[in-house]
């Protein structure tokens, strides 16, 4: 067998990879388009809600261990990705705020709870008085 012959074969299956790595795209696009159908929604459901978790660093012990960190799910694409805001002061007092977006946030397991807009704002509003206070 000559080189050209072995570089020949090489581009056929350089060409096959290239095919089946397309069609696995391909494929994955479908399933996702298929989820996003699926479960848009029931997602959309989720905008505009408010949620809280009881939270902790590993290993608590006591009720004092815990404290509540807040969602706000903001809108939901028409690409299921979520735009969400997390608040949360830990048991040392840290103010922690994140906001999200194209993030996936399914439907809230056991550990998340309904929490109400009042909640929400009585967060928000400590939130800010912390900062007033650093600043």
């Amino acid at each position: 067998m000559s080189g050209g012959q072995g570089r020949v074969e090489m581009t056929d299956l350089e060409g096959k990879k290239a095919q089946y790595e397309k069609l696995r795209q391909e494929i994955r696009d479908l399933e996702e388009k298929e989820r996003v159908e699926k479960e848009l929604p029931g997602l959309k459901k989720l905008e505009g809600t408010y949620w809280k978790f009881r939270n902790s660093y590993s290993s608590p012990r006591t009720d004092a261990d815990y404290w509540w960190k807040y969602r706000h799910v903001v809108k939901v694409t028409d690409d299921a990705c979520l735009e969400m805001v997390d608040i949360e002061i830990d048991r040392y007092g840290e103010l922690k705020m994140r906001h999200r977006s194209d993030e996936r946030f399914s439907y809230p397991s056991l550990e998340w709870v309904a929490s109400s807009e009042d909640e929400w704002r009585i967060m928000v509003a400590k939130a800010i008085e912390m900062v007033k206070d650093i600043f």
